[in-house]
């Protein structure tokens, strides 16, 4: 079979599975009406013992289980379609696999908590609401690599200097969109109600929206930009990943700006620094935000040992030992 052939086969099952997705979506309970994060440990487990609700929420995490991984042919014909745009390297198609990877997994392991708080109804209340907060939570708060994908998307459209782009530049900024509109989810574990929490209208609603969104004009493009191939080149036509790079003008003299602006149009390792540099300023801003404002260390009481630690020397144990049977004995 040839190779475009089987492209726009995989691009019709999107259709598919869209309407899959969104029945299920639609069958299991905690979606329709999403659960609140304050609902107590009773209430949770209640939910979960309902007869109308425990084999809708099995049925569905099944079918989830069946079909969510469908995402992954979608986003390989992405990368497909990078690999037609003029860059120096297969960077971003790269980077797109890594994230193709991620998301889908991701969200399984959310699948799994909700059908484990679900397998053994009659279990303690406590460890239900524990399977079920971390299914949430997993779900709701896990778009690093959605947002990473769409950035990712977007700046390899921004740097495909053909005459003629796969992608139109509003591609890009959809996708950028898309991203700033999936930023607040990250935050949900800082929020028990309101806009952000998992029930909220930044986390579940908006986030989930942004996703539906761009799966369908993501699949209009790439079915436009798939079908332009055809008639471009002929069906079965490979199309190399270095098509449209041609050869390098020569560097031009003059001020710094203009030999910066050459190197970052013509330089044929621009998308290998664009991609270290990314490491480098994410990693220092981790470490910035994890070491200073994250308190990572306990205070130390002025002996120099952690306030509350009882570790150390045999006299200092032996006082912590005579503190802590002294109070234990103490009248309350």
């Amino acid at each position: 079979m040839r190779r475009t052939d089987g492209e726009l086969i995989l691009l019709w099952t999107l259709p598919v599975l869209g309407i899959i997705w969104l029945s299920v979506f639609l069958l299991f309970p905690g979606f329709v009406h999403p659960m609140s994060p304050t609902m107590s440990a009773e209430e949770v487990a209640a939910f979960y013992r309902d007869p109308e609700n425990l084999p809708r929420i099995r049925y569905s995490m099944i079918v989830f289980n069946w079909f969510a991984v469908g995402l992954i042919p979608f986003l390989a014909l992405i990368v497909m379609q990078i690999r037609r745009m003029a860059h120096r390297t297969p960077i971003f198609s790269y980077s797109i696999i890594a994230c193709a990877a991620g998301g889908p997994t991701i969200f399984l392991v959310a699948d799994l908590f909700w059908l484990l708080a679900a397998f053994r109804p009659e279990r303690d209340p406590q460890l239900i609401q524990l399977f079920n907060d971390l299914a949430w939570v997993t779900f709701a708060s896990q778009v690093g690599f959605l947002i990473a994908q769409s950035v990712i998307l977007a700046l390899a459209i921004f740097l495909d200097r053909q005459a003629r782009p796969v992608f139109k530049p509003w591609v890009a900024h959809f996708n950028l969109l898309i991203a700033v509109a999936m930023v607040p989810a990250s935050f949900v574990g800082l929020a028990m109600d309101g806009p952000i929490a998992w029930d909220g209208l930044l986390t579940f609603w908006v986030r989930n929206i942004a996703i539906g969104l761009w799966i369908a004009v993501m699949g209009v493009v790439l079915g436009q930009a798939i079908h332009r191939q055809r008639a471009e080149e002929g069906v079965g036509r490979m199309s190399g990943s270095e098509s449209g790079t041609g050869a390098l003008p020569g560097q031009p003299a003059g001020s710094l700006l203009r030999r910066i602006a050459w190197h970052w149009r013509h330089n044929p390792k621009r998308e290998l620094w664009i991609a270290w540099w990314t490491m480098v300023v994410f990693y220092q801003l981790f470490g910035l935000l994890f070491f200073v404002v994250t308190p990572t260390q306990p205070r130390r009481s002025p002996g120099g040992s952690p306030r509350g630690s009882c570790s150390g020397s045999t006299t200092t144990t032996t006082a912590c030992s005579s503190v802590l049977r002294s109070s234990s004995s103490s009248p309350e």
